[in-house]
């Protein structure tokens, strides 16, 4: 066997996974035995933030190094913007062969994105997107296993919930209608460690591993689904506070109106089913790592565990994403290195999902991506190693949600502090919060004056970076893309 002499790179991904629900965060609701052991081997982040609080823009600035303003891929389903230079063409340079299974959610779904072998299952079903069910061997499979080669019998179970009204509690928690053996976290996880079992490392590897859940609908099947009993669910501390600003108002405070209806047991349950739903994930994650490990690709690997953003489960009595608020744009966030150096670190820096175009990059031995266009990831690689000094974004970070231009949020957090930033009808408004508070984004402190001076730069900071992504909108420029989705009666937008 021929081992390369770079780094391989394994990316793990969730959709919506909460930055606090793991067991090595002390959540004690969530079986992630498997997690916590790639924790305690490599350095876990306190402070993970992504570049955008919604699933497309989030990965798009990852792949791009760019924020979604100025990337193009500003919404779901909507293109880079033309000439934009992915990670994975970088990495081809530095002659790595490129692999992804599961959810990638760049687009078009059909591009290859730089990818040299791609199984790709951004989703069960078309309700969104024509895209996500036709470039999708995990429905032809499932289609052939389970439903006897009936084509868009998994489409239409998988569509009936999301059909629903976002009030309609089942939207979010969903139902089982598949076994454990069809699911799509097992079923990536099957491809996964396969792929991983007939690498023949002849080249370096980056390998792409991104599951579709917790996003909802959270329940999956047994035993998951029973794995946490509803009635030692604890509800959230900020579960019934109310919020009167600006920024909350609107499609947040409407949104909490029509869930605010719901019995708290139903609560209990989805935070049950969405604790299930992330040890399934961890499952599979225990696979993979076996499998690397078998293979001699464990300790060779830079491997990192990051989600796209998080989820409010419950805080404010809200579910989903989209918001500045912690449980939103905060991500859990875990990287082991070769030879797993620094294990069992914690670390408290400020650090952006965003990062990781440049962190890969370095660890590929690309040494010009800073050079070679101005991109807007640092690079993480100094805190892997130890050096916290040479760590370039000075403890801060950025993130931003436009999917139009009326209504434009943004956020920056620098040490302790956060800022976050709307403008909407002409007018601007903000909100600020100390991060060592025990609550996160409950006392707004915009307004105190022990912190007006430091505020102050961080106003300017976050209106030079809101008016960069506000100028470099494809929307600004007159740039109209077309979304790779087909016109179905049934099709609905969010």
């Amino acid at each position: 066997m021929n081992t390369p002499q770079k780094p391989n790179i394994i990316f793990i991904m969730t959709d919506q996974h909460r930055f606090d629900y793991l067991g090595c965060m002390g959540n004690a609701l969530t079986h992630t035995p498997n997690l916590d052991a790639l924790a305690a081997e490599g350095l876990l982040f306190n402070n993970a933030y992504c570049p955008s609080p919604v699933c497309g823009p989030a990965r798009a600035a990852i792949f791009s190094g760019l924020y979604p303003g100025t990337n193009g891929h500003y919404a779901n389903w909507v293109p880079y913007q033309p000439d934009v230079e992915l990670l994975t063409d970088r990495l081809s340079r530095q002659g790595y062969y490129n692999a992804m299974v599961g959810k990638l959610h760049l687009c078009p779904a059909y591009s290859r994105h730089g990818f040299d072998w791609k199984m790709l299952c951004d989703s069960p079903h078309d309700v969104y997107c024509r895209d996500e069910v036709e470039i999708n061997p995990y429905l032809r499979h499932v289609e052939c296993e389970k439903f006897g080669g009936r084509r868009g019998a998994l489409n239409d179970a998988a569509a009936e919930s999301e059909l629903l009204p976002i009030d309609d509690h089942r939207f979010w928690l969903g139902w089982q209608y598949i076994e454990d053996k069809y699911q799509m976290t097992t079923w990536v996880g099957d491809v996964a460690t396969e792929f991983i079992e007939q690498w023949d490392c002849v080249r370096p590897l980056f390998l792409n591993i991104s599951f579709f859940g917790p996003h909802h609908p959270y329940s999956t099947c047994e035993p998951w689904n029973s794995l946490v009993n509803p009635d030692d669910v604890e509800l959230p501390s900020t579960f019934s506070i109310p919020k009167d600003s600006p920024i909350f108002t609107g499609s947040m405070s409407a949104k909490r109106e029509k869930m605010a209806q719901w019995d708290e047991s139903i609560w209990r349950q989805i935070i049950a089913r969405y604790c299930g739903n992330i040890a399934a994930i961890d499952q599979q994650v225990g696979r993979i790592v076996t499998a690397l490990k078998q293979q001699g690709l464990y300790d060779e690997s830079l491997i990192v565990f990051t989600s796209d953003h998080g989820d409010h489960m419950g805080d404010f009595g809200l579910l989903g994403k989209g918001d500045m608020y912690d449980s939103s744009v905060k991500v859990p966030f875990i990287a082991r290195c070769p030879g797993g150096g620094r294990a069992g670190q914690r670390r408290a820096e400020v650090v952006n999902t965003i990062d990781l175009f440049g962190t890969f990059l370095d660890a590929a031995g690309d040494n010009a991506w800073r050079d070679d266009f101005p991109f807007h990831s640092g690079s993480l690689l100094p805190l892997l190693h130890g050096d916290a000094k040479a760590y370039a974004h000075e403890n801060r970070t950025f993130a931003v949600h436009a999917y139009n231009l009326n209504e434009f949020k943004t956020m920056t957090r620098r040490d302790e502090l956060k800022l976050l930033r709307l403008h909407k009808g002409g007018e601007t408004f903000y909100e600020a919060y100390d991060c060592t508070d025990d609550i996160p984004d409950v006392r707004n402190v915009y307004d105190d004056p022990a912190y007006a001076p430091r505020l102050e730069a961080l106003r300017r900071e976050v209106d030079d970076f809101s008016a960069r992504e506000h100028k470099a909108h494809p929307l600004v420029g007159g740039y109209r893309p077309i979304r790779g989705c087909g016109s179905d009666s049934r099709r609905r937008t969010r």
